[in-house]
C-alpha cells in the first residue's frame, strides 16, 4: 500500500497537466517528463522548438532539423532544476551531441536524466514509524536518430528511444509490486526551410516542422492497478515560423507552435465511478485520441496547446527570446511567460531562460534552466 501511495505521489509531482485544472479528466501518461523541453533555448520560446533554426537540442523537438545544422558537429549539456521551491534536489539533465556523416546524413544521440532526489522510506508497524532507508528515483531516456535531406529545402528525420522509469525500490518482476518499467519508442519528423525572399529593404524566410514523438509500447511497472498511468506521453507537434533578415547581421522570428497528446481521453466508467483511460494498442489509440472525446468537439480541442514566441538574433552570436504558453483550464491550465536569452563566445555557447506562471504552478515555473553548448570541428559547407 506504501508502494502505491508513493508511486502516485511521484506522478502527481511529476504531471504538469494536473496543476490547476479544472477538469476531472486530464490525460495522463507515464514518465511524464518526456513532455518537457529539456534545453534553456526552446524554453525561453515557450518550449516551441518544431520549426526553429536547426541547433544541438533538435534531438528532442524535430530530429529532421539537423540536416540543415550549419556546424559539422557539436555537444551540449542543460540543466533543469524541479519543483525548486518544494525542494532542492530535484532535476531534469539533458546531453545532446549531433554529427553529419559525409553522404549527406546526420547521426544524433541524447541522454535525458530525471532525478527524483532522495527519498526516505519509513513504514508504521505496532503504532511506531520505521525508518527503510534512502531510496532515490530516477528516470532514464537514451535516444539515437538519422536525418537525411529529401532536397534543398526539405528534411526528415527518425528516432529510436529507450526510456528506463524506476520509481520503486523493488526492482524484481518476479512479484507483484512495483519494479522498474521499460519501452521502446520512435519519432517521426519533417522540417522546411525557404529561400530568403525580397521584401523592401528586408528579407523574408520561412520555416515549418512536424513531429509525432514517442510512438512505442506501454510501461509496464509491474501492477495492473494503475493501467492508467502506462501509455507513453505520445505527442504531435506542428507549427511554422517567419524570419525578418535586417542588413545580413539581424534575424527577427516568430513562432507559433501547437501540441497534442496522442493519447486516449479517459472516459466515464459508471462501475468504478473514476474517469478510465481505455486501454488500446498503438495505432488505435493515436487515432482515437485525434478523433473523439466524451465532450465532443470541444473537448477535444481543448486538448491541444499554444505556443507563441518571438526571437531576436544578432550576428548569430546574441539572442533575445520571449514566448508564452498556453493550456485550457480544462485540461490543466497551464499558461506561463517565459524568457531567455543566449550568447556565443567563439564556439560556445550559453543559454538561458525562465518561466513566470500566470495562473497556475508548473514544475519548471520561476526557476532558472541553462544550457551550455559547444561547436566542434568544421563548419559544414
Amino acid at each position: 500500500m506504501k508502494k502505491t501511495t508513493l508511486f502516485l505521489l511521484f506522478c502527481c509531482l511529476s504531471i504538469p497537466t494536473l496543476y490547476g485544472q479544472k477538469s476531472p479528466s486530464p490525460i495522463r501518461t507515464a514518465v511524464p517528463f518526456l513532455s518537457i523541453s529539456p534545453d534553456a533555448t526552446s524554453a525561453a520560446m515557450a518550449d516551441a522548438g518544431v520549426a526553429t533554426h536547426p541547433d544541438v537540442y533538435s534531438q528532442f523537438h524535430n530530429p529532421a532539423k539537423y540536416a540543415f545544422a550549419n556546424a559539422q558537429s557539436s555537444i551540449s549539456i542543460s540543466y533543469t532544476p524541479w519543483l525548486q521551491n518544494i525542494t532542492g534536489d530535484m532535476f531534469l539533465g539533458y546531453l545532446a551531441y549531433f554529427h553529419h556523416l559525409k553522404k549527406n546524413g546526420t547521426l544524433a544521440t541524447s541522454l535525458r536524466v530525471f532525478s527524483l532526489g532522495a527519498v526516505e522510506m519509513t513504514d508504521y508497524i505496532s503504532g511506531q514509524v520505521i525508518p527503510l532507508g534512502t531510496y532515490n528515483p530516477m528516470e532514464m531516456v537514451l535516444d539515437v536518430s538519422y536525418s537525411m535531406r529529401l532536397s534543398s529545402r526539405l528534411s526528415m528525420g527518425f528516432a529510436l528511444r529507450y526510456t528506463r522509469s524506476d520509481i520503486s525500490e523493488r526492482s524484481d518482476p518476479s512479484t507483484d509490486d512495483f519494479h522498474a518499467g521499460n519501452a521502446i519508442s520512435a519519432d517521426f519528423s519533417l522540417y522546411y526551410t525557404s529561400r530568403e525572399y525580397r521584401l523592401e529593404r528586408l528579407k523574408i524566410s520561412y520555416s515549418w516542422g512536424i513531429n509525432i514523438r514517442d510512438i512505442g509500447s506501454k510501461i509496464d511497472y509491474g501492477s495492473s492497478s494503475l493501467t492508467a498511468y502506462d501509455y507513453l506521453p505520445t505527442t504531435l507537434s506542428l507549427g511554422g515560423g517567419i524570419h525578418l533578415h535586417h542588413k545580413e547581421k539581424n534575424i527577427f522570428s516568430i513562432y507559433i507552435e501547437t501540441a497534442k497528446l496522442l493519447v486516449p481521453t479517459p472516459v466515464w466508467n459508471e462501475e468504478k465511478e473514476a474517469y478510465i483511460t481505455p486501454d488500446e494498442g498503438i495505432l488505435s489509440s493515436m487515432w482515437d485520441a485525434l478523433t473523439y472525446a466524451p465532450g465532443g468537439f470541444g473537448e477535444k480541442i481543448s486538448e491541444y496547446t499554444l505556443q507563441c514566441a518571438l526571437q531576436w538574433e544578432y550576428d548569430k552570436r546574441y539572442a533575445i527570446r520571449a514566448g508564452w504558453y498556453y493550456s485550457d483550464p480544462i485540461k490543466g491550465g497551464i499558461q506561463s511567460f517565459t524568457m531567455g536569452g543566449s550568447a556565443t563566445y567563439k564556439r560556445i555557447n550559453i543559454s538561458m531562460a525562465y518561466a513566470i506562471p500566470l495562473y497556475s504552478q508548473s514544475p519548471t515555473s520561476s526557476s532558472i534552466r541553462i544550457s551550455i553548448a559547444y561547436e566542434l570541428g568544421r563548419e559544414k559547407k
